[in-house]
């Protein structure tokens, strides 16, 4: 599927709205540092929008497209969609523990790490090669973001927060692999391939919350108790969050993502300093400023993607190896001219 670049900017942009708004959102919904309604039932909800808002999409193309949507029914790739939306669905439960022991400001900065763990598993698990200079950024984006959290007293967060985090962005970064292997296997419908990930997350979310709440959740009054308007964004932002992420994955790389993050880290900051009374420090603006540096060098000389096409690196040649191509291709060229003559 050829992809515009307008389609490319619109994925950009909304995958920075819908990723700044999550921390934003998320820490709206505190009260008195903590949470009023039941975190799981968010992902319940936002699991079922997401399924349900796929199988519209996927029954208006079936009626309306040109061309049938391809579907695979295949049982075992259905249990492959299990995995990613496991680590997606145990991921943003995580978030809010996080979220409320940290501020949303270091919540997004510290999503860089994602670059780094995501590196490491496509070094590890794709063979995928990185250069040196890749790996000095990724350092420099470590250091800066630990620079960032350092207060007058030390670190700003608590140790459950960091901890947290670190471990989040391991399951984050699986979760973007297994994803993007999953998306881009074949050339299946993107809303068919939704609602199997989507199933599987509105499945997990179902089995927690009766876990957590018994059959009392065949009330509505009991699944919404604590509810405010914030929450009700909060659990569109995460549907609309995932449908994009998947977008993303399908017809771009991970690439646009981590732009996308990296950019929120700026939103969410001038966000929480505006409205929060997030204290701004040096160290913050310098960390922040660093990691963007850190980034955009990272993806000028190449980030990793499962299945490359247009964004692939170019070729690095020797100076022997090129100018044997060149007179290879000047002895095609002759050949080819007398012939013709």
């Amino acid at each position: 599927m050829q992809v515009t670049a307008n389609t490319k900017k619109f994925a950009v942009v909304s995958q920075v709205v819908l990723t700044s708004s999550i921390a934003l959102l998320t820490h709206a919904t505190k009260n008195d540092g903590d949470y009023s309604y039941n975190t799981v039932t968010v992902q319940l909800f936002s699991e079922f929008l997401k399924m349900l808002t796929s199988a519209m999409l996927l029954s208006w193309e079936m009626v309306f497209a040109k061309e049938q949507p391809k579907m695979t029914t295949d049982y075992g790739r259905l249990a492959r969609a299990s995995i990613p939306a496991l680590l997606y669905f145990v991921s943003n439960n995580l978030n809010f523990i996080i979220i409320r022991e940290l501020d949303p400001v270091a919540f997004q900065i510290l999503n860089n790490l994602k670059i780094l763990t995501t590196a490491i598993l496509y070094r590890c698990m794709m063979k995928v090669e990185l250069s040196p200079l890749q790996w000095r950024m990724l350092l420099v984006l470590t250091g800066s973001s630990v620079l960032s959290q350092f207060g007058c007293g030390g670190f700003m967060g608590s140790t459950l927060g960091y901890s947290l985090k670190l471990c989040n962005c391991m399951i984050t970064a699986s979760a973007t692999v297994y994803n993007e292997k999953f998306m881009k296997s074949n050339d299946d419908s993107i809303h068919f391939q939704n609602l199997q990930l989507y199933f599987f997350g509105f499945l997990f979310g179902t089995s927690v919350t009766v876990t957590e709440l018994g059959w009392d959740v065949l009330h509505f009054r009991v699944l919404t108790a604590g509810y405010t308007p914030w929450v009700v964004l909060l659990v569109m932002n995460y549907a609309f969050a995932g449908i994009a992420t998947s977008a993303v994955l399908k017809y771009l790389d991970n690439m646009t993502k981590t732009f996308a993050a990296n950019a929120a880290m700026f939103v969410v900051a001038i966000v929480a300093i505006l409205f929060y009374d997030e204290k701004p420090t040096i160290q913050l603006f310098v960390g922040m400023f660093m990691a963007a540096i850190a980034v955009e060098t990272y993806q000028l000389h190449g980030a990793p993607s499962l299945m490359r096409k247009s964004s692939d690196p170019p070729i690095k040649m020797g100076r022997q190896e090129l100018e044997k191509m060149n007179g290879e291709n000047a002895e095609r060229l002759e050949k080819l001219t007398q012939s013709k003559v």
